[in-house]
């Protein structure tokens, strides 16, 4: 094979390769993607993890609740957003200086939250390696 044709080769590879496979992200999802991320994962889960699983997701969500897993004792679940069923944003909390700092978060109150997306559940999106930062006094 000549020099031209394994370059041309290896580049129809590069770009056919999701960013996420290469270790790159090509973009930060955002409050108004969670809709259609959602309907993705729950139309062609082949899609969702091409296009979604392993991509950042930052978003600026009211807490909606903190509620402690059932099964395993000392773990969490932080929701952020406004909606009774769906379209949130959930994280799985098991460190005692994020518990700590949740303790006096209150429901309405804004914080900003990122992390990678790993999942869908109940028309909410599940993140991983989640970061928060609150805005004491801000609510939505």
């Amino acid at each position: 094979m000549s020099k031209t044709k394994t370059a041309i080769s290896i580049i129809a590879f590069a770009l056919s390769v999701p960013p996420q496979v290469l270790g790159q992200s090509s973009q930060v999802f955002g409050v108004d993607d969670i809709a259609r991320i959602a309907q993705t994962s729950r139309d062609n889960a082949a899609r969702f993890n091409r296009d979604f699983r392993g991509q950042s997701f930052k978003a600026k969500l009211p807490v909606r609740s903190i509620s402690e897993n059932f099964l395993i004792p000392e773990r969490y679940t932080a929701t952020f957003g406004k909606n009774p069923f769906g379209g949130n944003v959930t994280c799985d909390v098991k460190d005692r200086p994020t518990i700590n700092l949740m303790m006096d978060w209150e429901r309405g109150q804004i914080v900003t939250i990122s992390g990678t997306i790993r999942s869908t559940m109940m028309g909410d999106i599940r993140l991983d390696d989640c970061r928060y930062v609150p805005h004491p006094g801000e609510k939505g």
